[in-house]
This record gives structure tokens, sequence and C-alpha cells, in this order.
């Protein structure tokens, strides 16, 4: 028993079950509103634009973190208690000693990845693998997939509040009825696609987004500025007759968005639209690079692409 239970990961997570539960702690999700931030804005039309790949936290949701909840496990949190549960057994713990828990698992895991796959530089984790563990630490030692899944969706959203940012439903719809193909590059875990189909109320397929032209960090094993989860999107836009210099991609982040993706050559949007997640890294060296193009509202997008679009 002990082996099958290690064994879980994300693909064992039901994903209505999970659409379920976030249904049922909708109460979680309140309303949130971008902070305007001081950058002055870079657009101009731009013809040679044929498609566009797009972070998630911090540019298409709003993220009271300002990126998935992950990265600010080593913040100060609350002495709030969180219920681990397995089946009718439960367990009482703080929050932050689960947050405590989870960042030092983390941290185990990022070395053993580094070990083994020495090729890549930014190791990403499966946060199922990281909450199964975590339940054997504290004596829970039968838990279903099904407990994992909702201890790791509970944690989440009540650690990181999100909602949509102001104008991204609209660009999309845009962009997917000018026939621009769209797609995906974010740090995630698996309740990131759940999210936005919980928020958008519909799948990302509906939203107009090609899934062969998605890549989330708990898939691929590694997360951005590590150019490897750049690797199947851009690939396969290449095989769609697309070049590197003509696919956008749009996120919040100097280093892991614009001087990662520029980095392989394409074209960057920073989106400096809400402060909380407006991450300019003007002290890291690793930043090589500045933004083709700077906006503080996704409908700006627009301007960028009109010319590159079939309307």
């Amino acid at each position: 028993m002990f082996m099958d239970y290690k064994s879980y990961d994300s693909s064992d997570v039901n994903n209505q079950s999970a659409l379920d539960f976030l249904s049922q702690n909708r109460k979680l999700f309140t309303s949130m509103t971008p902070i305007k931030t001081d950058i002055g804005t870079r657009v101009s039309p731009d013809s040679s634009i044929r498609a566009v790949l797009f972070d998630i936290y911090g540019t298409i949701l709003i993220s009271e973190a300002g990126d998935i909840g992950l990265t600010a496990l080593d913040k100060d949190g609350t002495d709030s208690t969180f219920i681990l549960r397995s089946g009718s057994d439960t367990k009482d713990l703080s929050f932050d000693t689960i947050r405590s828990q989870l960042t030092d698992l983390i941290k185990k895991h990022h070395g053993l990845i580094r070990q083994n796959y020495p090729q890549i530089t930014y190791p990403e984790v499966d946060i199922i693998r990281i909450w199964s563990e975590l339940f054997i630490e504290n004596g829970l030692k039968e838990p279903s997939a099904e407990d994992l899944t909702r201890g790791a969706l509970l944690f989440e959203i009540t650690s990181n509040r999100v909602d949509l940012m102001p104008g991204s439903r609209e660009i999309f719809n845009y962009l997917s009825k000018t026939g621009m193909p769209m797609g995906i590059v974010s740090n995630a875990q698996f309740y990131t696609p759940l999210l936005m189909e919980f928020l958008f109320e519909e799948s990302l397929e509906e939203m107009g987004f090609n899934s062969n032209l998605a890549s989330w960090s708990y898939r691929c094993g590694c997360g951005k500025p590590d150019p490897l989860i750049f690797k199947t999107p851009v690939d396969k836009l290449m095989r769609m007759g697309i070049k590197k210099k003509e696919i956008l991609y749009v996120g919040n982040d100097m280093l892991n968005d614009v001087s990662c993706a520029s980095g392989l050559g394409l074209k960057t949007v920073l989106f400096a639209g809400d402060h909380r997640s407006l991450r300019l890294r003007e002290d890291d060296d690793r930043v090589k690079t500045e933004a083709d193009y700077i906006i503080n509202d996704l409908l700006q997008l627009k301007q960028i692409v009109r010319e590159g679009a079939n309307e």
C-alpha cells in the first residue's frame, strides 16, 4: 500500500471532481481589481505576428501572490488551521506548518531533479507527489487521489486568491475570431488549467486555445526561465510554418517571460497592468533584453496584432 500511495501524481486527478470541489468552495473566490503601475506603454502595429503565447499568473489571472502560489511559500502566512483529510481520518495543523513542510519537500525534490537531470536548470515538481509525501510525514498514510487533490486545491485557493484579469475574455475572443493561433507557456500545477476553466466557465479549447500549443511546467518538469518549457509549443508552431520571430509571447516578468522568450527569438510583450505581479528584475543580471512592447491593458494587444490577424 505504501508504494501505491507514493505513486500518486497529477495524472490521477479527476478533473471533473476537482471542478466540482472548486464550485463547492466558490465563496473563497472574491472579485479582485488590478493595482495600477506607473510603467509607460509601448505599443505599435506589428503585421509580422502570426501566433500568440500567454503566461497565466499575473497576466491572464490576477494573483494575490503575484504568481503561482508555490512562489509565495516563504512569505509570512497565517496561524489559521488547515485540516488534512484522509478518508475519515483527519489531522489539524497550522497553515504555516503546512507551508513550511511544502517548502522543504519542494526544495528536496528540486535537488533530486537537478541531480538526475542536469540539463534542467529550473526544475519543477508535481504538486500531487509533494502532497503525497506531506501526508506521509503527518501520519496519514492511506489517502486517495481525491484526498490529495482536495488538499492541494484548498491550500492553493486559500493562499493565493485569483480572478480574471480585465480584458482577458475579450482578447481571447478577438484572437480566436481572427484565426490567430493561441497557446500557453506557464509555470503551473494541475489546478492552473482547472482554475482557468472554472473562472472562465468554459474549456481552454472553447476560449480559443490550441491544446497542442500549451506547455505547463508541472508536466514538462521544468519552469521558466528555463527555455526548455517553450520547446513543444514553439516547435509545433514552426511545423505550422510560423517562424520564431512571428510568435508573440505575453507575460508580466522580465526574466521568466521577456528575457527567456526573447532569448529564443520570440517577440515579447511585458504586461504591466498589475503592481502585484509586475516583475521588472532591474537588479537581475540574467535579464538580457527589453520587451518589444509594453501594455497595461490586455486589450492593447489588438493594436499590436491587428495587421497580422485574418480579419
